[in-house]
């Protein structure tokens, strides 16, 4: 569609403003003027998703200053992802209020296609989410790390996914960067119209499909320790439901990569569904985002259960430092607060009939202690 609207770029202004960028279908006129939008849908389910992102990381910092006192380095990449889908969000919402994002082309004239504010952020937005997602995937890892580093095999799965990671990801953003950026002495519009421009589109599924299988291996990466775990089957699953609330970004991921097909064999009504494609890409990203926050988000509801408890009658029950001090007595130690936010699995070690012992979910023991393996990986 690009490399069509090179015929207008010679032509007066006014005369772009009164040519519709697209043809309508039979039956309908293009409404230059006050056109219909379905902008709406992206400003509705991202603020959603982005108040609920706020929140969880909200509770995640304040364990982290108030309680535990310590920063982890998955904390650091959790606050870096989470600055970097606000400026996503805050791209997109200029793209659908300015560039009118979610209106089909045929009620928008060429001028408005080839304007400043349309070309700019649809930049933007073609390349700071390939920022953002692999510091979402480096949290999850660097939390597995922590909770698996006793096992060797899974160490190394890690160490893989990292490397895959950024590997994948610094290619695409080069690439992105590459197709869409004006070249030396080339104006926005000129690089907008080129061909170059639309090899970006022809790569979009193809990189959402190994953004899908990153997803994947993410989630079911810590699923068979935690399987292996000595636990009663109700508590191991649970564990597992807790980390696979993932699988509703790898949903979202899915929706992505039909919602791109859908753009890519809708290319002359681009400004459209570029739209869904927008919504699947703040909801991965402000899942993973929540998702690795849950671990600290434990710890806060257990630290401020007498203040809840005041509120919300049913949560009364044991305290705070009892339920400690119960957990600390079942695990044989006594357990530090600042491991009180992830499930620990830092002193698992593998039995001779790979079962591992004694994880810490939220504060609570969840797995049978029994005596070391001599044979035990590092």
């Amino acid at each position: 569609m690009t490399s069509a609207l090179r015929s207008f770029v010679s032509l007066d202004a006014a005369e772009l403003a009164r040519i519709p960028a697209g043809t309508p279908p039979a039956g309908q006129k293009s409404n230059l003027v006050n056109p219909p939008s379905e902008g709406y849908l992206f400003l509705v389910v991202g603020s959603l998703v982005m108040g609920i992102m706020y929140i969880s990381v909200a509770m995640s910092l304040h364990v982290k200053v108030k309680v535990q006192k310590r920063w982890a380095p998955e904390d650091w990449t959790r606050l870096i992802s989470t600055i970097g889908a606000t400026f996503y969000f805050i791209t997109c919402i200029l793209a659908v209020v300015k560039a009118k994002f979610g209106t089909h082309m045929w009620d928008l004239s060429v001028a408005h296609i080839l304007s400043d504010p349309f070309i700019i952020t649809s930049y933007f937005s073609n390349w700071v989410a390939y920022i953002v997602w692999p510091v979402v995937k480096t949290t999850f890892l660097l939390i597995y790390l922590d909770m698996f580093r006793r096992i060797r095999w899974q160490r190394y799965a890690i160490y893989l996914g990292l490397f895959v990671n950024w590997g994948f990801y610094i290619a695409v953003l080069i690439a992105m960067l590459y197709y869409i950026s004006p070249a030396p002495g080339q104006s926005w519009q000129d690089a907008f119209v080129s061909t170059r421009y639309n090899h970006s589109l022809q790569v979009s599924i193809p990189i959402a499909v190994w953004s899908l299988i990153l997803d994947l291996y993410i989630l079911l990466l810590p699923m068979v320790p935690i399987w292996n775990l000595q636990m009663k089957l109700t508590k191991r699953l649970g564990v597992m439901a807790v980390l696979a609330t993932g699988l509703i970004a790898c949903v979202a991921s899915s929706l992505s990569i039909y919602f791109k097909t859908l753009l890519n064999s809708h290319e002359c009504d681009f400004s459209y569904y570029t739209l869904k494609v927008f919504i699947m890409a703040i909801v991965e990203m402000c899942v993973g985002i929540t998702t690795s926050a849950m671990p600290s988000m434990a710890l806060f509801f257990r630290h401020h259960r007498p203040l809840l408890a005041r509120v919300i009658p049913q949560l009364s029950g044991p305290s705070p430092d009892s339920s400690r001090k119960y957990s600390a007595t079942r695990c044989g130690s006594r357990l530090e607060a600042q491991n009180y936010d992830r499930w620990l699995m830092n002193e698992l070690v593998p039995s001779s009939k790979d079962r591992y012992t004694c994880v810490v979910v939220g504060g609570d023991r969840v797995g049978d202690t029994r005596q070391n393996d001599p044979h035990a990986e590092d």
